[in-house]
């Protein structure tokens, strides 16, 4: 008994761990670009791993701009906004991958832009992992304890 009680002690130290790592994550991080692009140019940025939790993108450019963000692992993108100065769009990352933003200026004349991606909310990957260990760390007790009560026959005693 004192193994299964030590392994869920453990899952439950896990899992609260995680927990407030996703509490403190979850508070909204801004990060602000601005660019300049040549005619006929793009730039890509923000390349990095994203978290599946909730994005806010806004832009602004002096002229019409296409802003794509890109999957790294395929080439389509997985939000695309053709033809456009002004933008504030939310949405929710799919899954934890490398992504990154990228600006296509198609005018004949240089362009300066601005970009704000804000993250927030909780990432769900963490919230799943620490709700599934925290599951099994409350569940190990009972069940061994049901499997050892199960196992025990009349005029033996059990060990533990």
């Amino acid at each position: 008994m004192k193994k299964a009680n030590r392994l869920a002690a453990l899952l439950l130290t896990i899992s609260l761990s995680i927990a407030l790592v996703s509490l403190i994550r979850a508070n909204p991080t801004k990060y602000e670009n601005n660019l300049f692009i040549e005619p006929h140019e793009s730039q890509e940025f923000e390349e990095g791993i994203w978290a599946p939790q909730k994005v806010w993108i806004q832009l602004s450019a002096e002229n019409k701009i296409s802003l794509h963000i890109m999957d790294q692992h395929i080439s389509t993108p997985i939000v695309s906004f053709e033809n456009t100065s002004q933008l504030s769009y939310k949405f929710t990352i799919p899954a934890r991958k490398t992504y990154s933003i990228r600006v296509e200026n198609p005018r004949d004349e240089p362009t300066s832009i601005n970009v704000t991606t804000t993250f927030y909310d909780f990432e769900t990957d963490l919230v799943t992992i620490s709700t599934v260990t925290l599951t099994i760390g409350i569940a190990i007790p009972p069940i061994h304890y049901a499997i050892q009560k199960l196992g025990r026959r009349p005029g033996k005693t059990a060990t533990t």
